[in-house]
């Protein structure tokens, strides 16, 4: 048993009056003298020890009545779960599932209505003096503060359905930091929501077992989604006014196959593609879309479908721009006639020279590669730098020195790459290309064992070790390397086994050279996203050959307008995207300025798209090994009063009442009838 309002207890000194009242109230008799004792006869004989006994009996009825009715003003219960209020106040936490797939619709109408009068039910359960914490899939920082009830309930009506999808880990952290800064108080904990097999996985997870935790499923009928997961392209750039080959993949998450599904995909809002596809019951395919832009500005595609009820899925934006140039910067003792040879005869290709002395580390990031010619020396500087830049996904050729060929073994040892052994003077010839590389792909028509080869005089064996990691490209006919690649962070770094001059081959004279070259520009930096995730993407890079000379950026959409600022981030410019929270192209520009630097493209997360769903049963199973775990399916009404119940226990100050009621009518009868 326990009480409401313990301490009233203390008013129990109270049965002390009834005692000291017992104590003090002694008979005082009186001589009487009486002329004859016939006139005693009609007095009726009192016993001592009768009397005695009927005051006892009195003082007890008093002291009981009187510890009754204290015992029934402390409002003593029977609790009901671990918990229960005890005059102390209660911190409750109740998450809000308002996610896309709550409008569904439940046995009693929208789920997500249904799950906001739960929310009420059990705000209203609790009382005034108690604290509440409204989440949702949102989790903004407003929503961490703890406020009282009005006020959450108030929250409560406010809530929105949102594109964020917060998984349970995440609740749980919010919910526990509230908790925390309440300090000494009962934790109760609630997450009302249709349990999407995707956002809460339970398995594997302990609780505190300091909170009573709720789980609150609403069932979600819904068996049928497609979904467009995904939009992306393959080739490493876009040629203006070429053919694009878009890769869409779609996902069936339902039980049931689909056939002759209609992909549209528009660029500019004007239809350049219409696709038929088939899916079968829990498939996902990718299909191909080839499409034509005009220009070389900015692309707004979007690709849809037509699919009820479940719609926040069915189209996927995107935004990009073909390339117009790809900048390559080489850095040697001077010009090389060569590379120069090799980029001027293309308009696509725009090539810096640069000399050791002279490095712009800051303009790495704009290139497509990085060609270091013959370093005799390897400072820390460019290899700090060329760490940035290969972490950008940049690519980097290196050729190695006649002067000092192992200039760049230390910085290759810190990446992985193969070093540089002592020159080999022997005459050789290239034995194979790998003709499925990027560099190589398409090239050849056909080769024989006749298929001109380029031939070596001198090199510089490339020499693999425990730790190195990548490939070859073309080898020569002695076993050793010409080229060789090593994927290094999100870039790429090649190496040559020669340099570029007579005397060593004739490789840069040769057919072979000329594609190599061109191939390793346009397998450069990877390409900003053509789309980001709405919640889940909260940063973009602006493209880097824009110049970004205003700190204050606009983000521009059909239903959105927000303003941010652009700062440096490993040398490119970033914005943060966090604030956007509707789909759809939002072109990017200085503030007061007229120019487009970008055009980004945001969807919803995709997340919720799942057709599964956790069971009560199921939920119930994975938390069968957690203490204080309750799962509930009631309606909102029985919900309140269920949680009403249990908080309040089973009432026993009324018992109390009545028990001082009988007492006291027994004290009564016992001075009434005990004379």
């Amino acid at each position: 048993m326990q009480f409401v309002y313990p301490w009233f207890l203390w008013a129990l000194a109270a049965i002390s009056i009834p005692i000291i009242i017992h104590l003090f109230h002694f008979r005082r008799y009186k001589k009487i003298v009486f002329s004859d004792i016939r006139f005693l006869q009609q007095l009726q004989e009192q016993n001592k020890s009768k009397q005695k006994l009927k005051d006892l009996l009195v003082l007890l009825c008093r002291i009981l009545a009187v510890s009754a009715m204290v015992l029934a003003f402390s409002q003593p219960f029977v609790p009901l779960v671990q918990n229960s209020k005890t005059g102390g106040s209660n911190v409750v936490s109740v998450f809000v599932d308002n996610s896309f797939s709550m409008n569904a619709q439940g046995t009693d109408g929208a789920l997500f209505e249904m799950a906001k009068n739960k929310a009420r039910a059990i705000v209203n359960a609790y009382d005034n003096h108690d604290k509440f914490q409204v989440l949702t899939n949102d989790l903004s920082g407003s929503e961490q503060r703890v406020v009282n009830k009005t006020e959450a309930l108030a929250r409560i009506d406010n809530i929105e359905p949102t594109p964020a999808s917060a998984n349970i880990l995440d609740i749980w952290a919010k919910q526990n930091t509230a908790f925390w800064v309440e300090g000494n108080s009962y934790f109760h904990s609630y997450i009302i929501g249709d349990f999407q097999q995707t956002q809460f996985k339970l398995s594997g997870i302990t609780l505190d077992s300091a909170i009573n935790h709720n789980f609150i499923p609403l069932e979600n009928k819904l068996a049928q989604n497609i979904s467009i997961d995904s939009v992306y392209i393959n080739t490493p750039f876009i040629k203006a006014n070429e053919p694009v080959n878009l890769q869409i993949k779609l996902t069936n998450h339902g039980q049931t196959e689909v056939a002759g599904l209609v992909v549209k995909v528009t660029l500019n809002k004007v239809q350049k593609a219409l696709i038929n596809v088939n899916l079968a019951a829990e498939e996902s395919i990718v299909a191909d879309a080839a499409v034509t832009q005009s220009g070389d500005t900015w692309q707004e595609g979007e690709a849809s479908i037509t699919d009820y009820p479940i719609t926040f899925d069915d189209k996927l934006y995107f935004a990009f721009k073909p390339t117009s140039k790809h900048y390559i910067l080489h850095i040697g003792k001077g010009p090389n006639k060569f590379i120069n040879a090799v980029y001027a005869n293309d308009a696509n290709y725009a090539l810096t020279p640069s000399t050791f002395g002279n490095i712009n580390y800051q303009d790495f990031i704009k290139y497509n590669l990085i060609i270091v010619d013959e370093p005799i020396d390897w400072s820390s500087g460019l290899s700090t730098e060329l760490n940035n830049y290969l972490e950008q996904g940049g690519q980097v050729l290196i050729i190695p020195s006649s002067e000092n060929s192992m200039a760049i073994n230390a910085f290759g040892a810190d990446n992985g790459l193969p070093v540089y052994g002592n020159a080999i003077k022997q005459s050789l010839k290239v034995n194979s290309v790998n003709s499925q590389h990027i560099l190589f792909k398409d090239v050849f028509k056909q080769r024989t064992a006749y298929t001109d080869y380029p031939v070596v005089s001198i090199h510089y064996p490339i020499q693999k070790q425990s730790k190195t990691r990548g490939k070859a490209v073309i080898t020569l006919n002695n076993g050793n390397d010409l080229l060789w690649q090593t994927a290094v962070k999100k870039g790429n770094v090649y190496q040559l086994a020669v340099p570029l001059k007579e005397t060593y081959s004739n490789l840069q004279q040769h057919s072979l050279f000329v594609p190599m070259m061109l191939n390793m520009a346009l397998g450069a930096k990877k390409n900003n996203p053509i789309y980001y995730v709405i919640k889940q993407n909260k940063q973009a890079f602006l493209p880097t050959e824009k110049s970004v000379t205003q700190k204050l950026i606009v983000i521009k959409g059909a239903k959105q307008e927000l303003i941010t600022e652009a700062t440096l981030y490993q040398g490119q410019k970033v914005i943060q995207t966090e604030a956007i929270n509707s789909p759809g192209w939002f072109k990017v520009t200085e503030k007061g300025g007229s120019g487009v630097l970008s055009v980004l493209a945001f969807n919803n997360n995709r997340t919720e798209s799942s057709m599964n769903f956790l069971s009560a049963d199921a939920i119930a199973a994975q938390t069968e090994t957690f203490n204080k775990v309750t799962v509930n399916t009631a309606d909102a009404q029985v919900l309140g009063a269920q949680i009403s119940s249990e908080l309040s226990g089973k009432q026993l100050w009324r018992w109390f009442i009545i028990i001082a009621i009988l007492f006291l009518f027994t004290e009564i009868a016992l001075l009434r009838l005990l004379r």
